[in-house]
């Protein structure tokens, strides 16, 4: 390419996904977390789909820069603990692990072929929930059960979400 570098340049075979704007993600963490907290009361089955989550990676894929990966997990978490009835922090510890976790991996790989971004969002996923049976295990002290299966099944939904949903806010993010 000729001219200024951009953003959605290719270097080494990397996405060509770029940055997402201000309000797009603001937003997008906004409703995320409301609706974390409200379709769960109407729609119980609702509690199994970590919005939260989706959200942060869907930021942390667009942006990939492995410091900012951090900083919105660790915000987007700690928001994601004021809905919890736990102690504060461990989401914001689990999501900053994996903002720098995720973005460091879109880096390396292409992420704009579905079954990579798909097989990041569902490692994500489990990471996830590994991290926090590691976190209530060791750090609390309490006593959660391993949950393989389950856990396996929502990495699959998430996944399924990911896949649905990315595509459609990268054609909002797009400048027109």
């Amino acid at each position: 390419m000729t001219g200024r570098a951009s953003t959605v340049q290719v270097a080494a075979g990397v996405s060509r996904r770029s940055g997402v704007p201000f309000w797009l993600g603001f937003g997008l963490v906004l409703i995320s977390l409301a609706l974390q907290a409200l379709l769960p009361t109407a729609f119980p089955v609702l509690r199994l789909v970590n919005l939260p989550l989706l959200a942060a990676l869907y930021l942390v894929l667009g942006f990939r820069i492995a410091l900012l990966g951090v900083c919105i997990g660790a915000v987007v978490g700690w928001a994601h603990d004021g809905l919890t009835h736990g102690p504060i922090g461990v989401y914001g510890l689990v999501y900053c692990l994996l903002g720098y976790l995720v973005s460091t991996a879109s880096q390396l790989f292409k992420i704009d072929v579905s079954l990579v971004m798909g097989v990041l969002v569902g490692a994500a996923y489990w990471l996830h929930e590994l991290g926090l049976f590691a976190i209530r295990e060791f750090v609390l002290g309490l006593q959660p059960t391993l949950e393989l299966a389950t856990w396996t099944a929502l990495a699959l939904l998430h996944t399924g979400l990911a896949l649905v949903i990315f595509p459609g806010l990268d054609r909002l993010a797009r400048p027109r």
